[in-house]
């Protein structure tokens, strides 16, 4: 997809800090840097292993804060995944989010008025802009490029484990 269509400022997260600094949009980084963790809807629907490796891990660069909190990411077709630094949390916390993810996605029923809110129990949400400029849609490019060589050969490899222990 195209850079002008798609919001790809998350990929500036791999750039070198310096780079970062140039395109620093305060409020637009002081609402990512507060959060718990984030939920990245994507548009793919992965069906075996290997997409479901390439979207969860990669997806292009797309949609991912590679520094920062957990990613609970929920594709097109339900398939659910995680992509998180496990150096910043617990693996035991993300599974449980994980679990209970899974499990409402699986139980939920559309025809279910129980799904439902009242308008005065619905989340309120708030949209943010993240407001580019000619530079910085530049650099994003730049560092996609550079994302999609680097990661270019990244292959799944699967094994089995007979024995634990």
């Amino acid at each position: 997809k195209d850079v002008g269509t798609d919001a790809w400022e998350s990929i500036l997260t791999l750039d070198d800090r310096n780079s970062w600094a140039r395109v620093y949009n305060k409020l637009y980084l002081d609402i990512v840097e507060g959060v718990v963790f984030f939920v990245c809807l994507v548009e793919s629907a992965p069906t075996n292993s290997e997409e479901r490796m390439d979207t969860m891990l990669l997806n292009k660069g797309l949609n991912r804060w590679y520094d920062r909190g957990p990613k609970l990411i929920v594709c097109a077709n339900g398939v659910l995944g995680t992509h998180v630094d496990y150096s910043l949390i617990d693996g035991k916390i993300i599974r449980e989010m994980y679990e209970a993810c899974a499990e409402a996605i699986k139980s939920y029923r559309r025809d279910d008025t129980n799904h439902y809110m009242t308008p005065n129990e619905a989340v309120q949400l708030e949209q943010h802009i993240f407001h580019t400029s000619p530079d910085i849609l530049d650099r994003i490019g730049h560092v996609r490029e550079r994302y999609i060589t680097e990661t270019s050969t990244i292959g799944l490899t699967k094994w089995i484990c007979n024995r634990f222990g």
